[in-house]
């Protein structure tokens, strides 16, 4: 199966509400993360390891510049 024919049911959808400090997700267990490069790559591992092998979907609003190291 391709990347376009996989289904949302087989996609874990992660929101990130961003902020100057904080990613604040929808990942059940560990929801919030410091908005930094090891932030990220915790908020990253944790978000593989819930996925469970499924394809992995990362959605966050545009807020005044603080989302671009997470982009």
């Amino acid at each position: 199966m391709t990347t376009a024919e996989t289904t949302a049911a087989e996609t874990l959808h992660i929101g990130i509400d961003v902020s100057k400090q904080n990613l604040d997700t929808s990942l059940p267990g560990s929801p919030r993360f410091e908005n930094s490069a090891a932030g990220i790559r915790r908020l990253l591992g944790d978000a593989a390891k819930a996925a469970n092998g499924r394809a992995l979907l990362l959605c966050c609003e545009a807020t005044g510049g603080y989302e671009q190291q997470l982009c």
